[in-house]
């Protein structure tokens, strides 16, 4: 039931911060996530406490590839089947992510089948925002490389607004949300053209074999 109210827009909460907060949303936008996933596909998985929670579920796969810039989803996926790439770079302590020219080079070298993609803000005027530049030149890589693109955004997102610009929302194909978003903003959405699913929370208690 932890919430970490509205923050400025300048405001990055460090990461450590962030898993232990909108726990049971973030799980449940990641079960309806593992749907878009297939055995064979490559996947990019973008740093944050979603995308995470998807890392997790992803543990039992095998025939997949996932590039990441973050180091706690490399290590999670580590003693897996997963081919994991981790990319290259400057680490940036912040959010446990690798960022800066190595990294930028390292992802444009690929394609992908689907970009899992966080934000610090999803507005239908603002479009997608997050805290950090150098994070978001990762993502706009990731962006431009991947087949479809798809938002993972707790309703807490929805409607902010933060510090740097990643993409309008007319680039991004699929928002998944959890059931406390507001609705009109899901229907803007809807409006513009995305495809918005929105999930239910189904409980509170922490699902097995996941740590603090």
């Amino acid at each position: 039931g932890a919430s970490l109210g509205t923050p400025g827009i300048g405001h990055e909460i460090p990461y450590l911060t962030r898993v232990r907060v909108q726990l049971p949303e973030k799980r449940a936008i990641a079960r309806a996530a593992l749907d878009f996933v297939r055995q064979g596909d490559v996947i990019a998985l973008d740093v944050g406490s979603t995308t995470f929670e998807l890392a997790r579920l992803l543990r039992p796969f095998k025939n997949i590839t996932v590039f990441t810039a973050s180091v706690p989803i490399a290590q999670l996926l580590a003693n897996t089947e997963i081919s994991v790439f981790l990319l290259g770079g400057q680490l940036r302590k912040k959010e446990f992510s690798t960022v800066g020219p190595l990294a930028l080079r390292m992802a444009a070298q690929f394609y992908y089948d689907r970009f899992f993609m966080g934000v610090a803000g999803l507005d239908p005027e603002a479009g997608c925002t997050d805290f950090s530049l150098d994070d978001v030149e990762v993502k706009r890589v990731f962006l431009e490389r991947s087949r479809e693109v798809i938002v993972l955004a707790d309703h807490t997102k929805l409607g902010h607004v933060s510090f740097t610009a990643i993409c309008p929302v007319q680039r991004v194909h699929r928002v998944i949300t959890d059931a406390g978003a507001d609705p009109r903003i899901v229907a803007k959405l809807r409006e513009i053209g995305l495809d918005v699913r929105v999930v239910p929370v189904l409980e509170n208690r922490q699902e097995p074999g996941a740590g603090a």
